[in-house]
Order: structure tokens, then sequence, then C-alpha cells
């Protein structure tokens, strides 16, 4: 019996701290192809979302302890489902609630620059036709 070279994928789910390791597929490299070719290239690969160092809600041990379970970033602090949160020292579930108005505010902020833009774009064209007539 030989050797074969194949390569895996860890699946985390944050929260979990234990990847799920499967070998990888090409339906992995189309689910995640920025992770795949981090992967490919040799180079370290990171989460989307902002790290958990940049929220100061949050102190060096506690994101080595988010780090140890797979949360690298707040938007996967605000998604850890409530069975792994519990698995968490208590008041990590009030954490995360914070974490998701924390976030939601800035989906709030992305709503306003639209409603600007849109007054921007109707605010010209009412100069237009006014200048128009």
């Amino acid at each position: 019996m030989g050797y074969e070279d194949r390569d895996y994928v860890s699946v985390i789910n944050p929260g979990e701290g234990h990847p799920t390791k499967l070998i990888a597929t090409e339906d992995h490299k189309k689910r995640w192809p920025n992770e795949w070719a981090a992967f490919s290239n040799h180079l370290q690969q990171t989460p989307d979302g902002t790290p958990l160092d940049r929220w100061p809600r949050i102190r060096a041990g506690d994101i080595v302890m988010l780090n140890s379970v797979g949360v690298y970033t707040l938007e996967q602090l605000a998604d850890v489902d409530d069975v792994n949160i519990a698995k968490l020292p208590p008041g990590w579930g009030n954490v995360k609630k914070e974490a998701q108005g924390f976030l939601s505010q800035f989906d709030q902020l992305d709503e306003l620059k639209e409603q600007v833009e849109q007054l921007r774009k109707e605010n010209l064209q009412l100069k237009t036709d006014l200048a128009g007539k």
C-alpha cells in the first residue's frame, strides 16, 4: 500500500473549536475560493471581517480564548450559535449581543450613505431641471 498525497480542508464553525477535517473536493475549492488560493500559494489564511483587536470591548486574553475556539473576527463572534456560546465562560452571551449591536451600527451607516447618495442624485436632477427652464 503506497502513500497517497491528498489535500484536506478543516471546516471550523466559530465557537466549536474542533474543526471537521475532510478530503478537499472541487466543491470546497468553489465554496471557499479565497481560502483555497491562499492555501495553494502558501499564504496566511485570514478570515474576512473585523479583527477582534479592533473592538475596544475585547481584552487580549479574551482574544486568545476566542481564537482557541475558532473565533477570529467580530462577525464570527456575533454569529456563534447559542449552543457554542454556552460553552464559553459565563457572560459571553451578552458579549455576543454587544458585538451584534456594534456591527448593526455599520449596517445603519451603510443605509444612511445610500440615502445620502440618492438625495444627492435627486438634488442634481432638480438643479438640472431648473437650469433647463
